[in-house]
């Protein structure tokens, strides 16, 4: 059964946020760190921020090959309604990040979103939030010379 975060038009709308991820993986990929990102990515990049705030941070967490069982993942989902937990998490965390920028009402120490945003993933879901953060946003090393936009 889909949960709140995974109706089937929005896991229609995560499987092309991965396939534009994957895009944009790819593009990064084969480019050295020194070299300007067009025009034309910075606003791909904007607007798939604006409809999945947060989601630019996979860019830096995930590898091409996480990238695409992601995408593989939200399209059996697709295909078949059998929706994996984390995709569920990372809808909600997307809808509810969306609703944090849009209010700024709540705000961590240092007045950041995102820790707000777990800990209310957190209570939603019952998963600890260590769990939650490292499911949605593996940690890898930045390459040399690219700086983190998960910084």
């Amino acid at each position: 059964a889909l949960a709140w975060g995974a109706a089937p038009e929005r896991l229609a709308a995560l499987l092309g946020k991965y396939r534009t991820l994957l895009q944009l993986r790819a593009t990064r990929d084969q480019q050295s760190a020194d070299v300007t990102v067009s025009n034309e990515t910075k606003n791909v990049m904007r607007q798939l921020s604006r409809a999945f705030p947060g989601c630019l941070r996979e860019l830096d967490c995930c590898t091409q090959v996480e990238l695409t069982s992601r995408y593989h993942a939200v399209a059996d989902a697709v295909a078949k309604g059998a929706v994996a937990p984390w995709i569920e998490w990372m809808s909600r965390y997307h809808e509810l990040l969306g609703l944090a920028l849009a209010t700024k009402t709540q705000r961590a120490a240092g007045g950041r979103l995102v820790p707000v945003v777990f800990a209310a993933l957190e209570k939603e879901t019952s998963i600890d939030r260590d769990t939650l953060k490292e499911t949605l946003f593996p940690r890898r090393p930045t390459a040399p010379g690219r700086v983190s936009i998960a910084e």
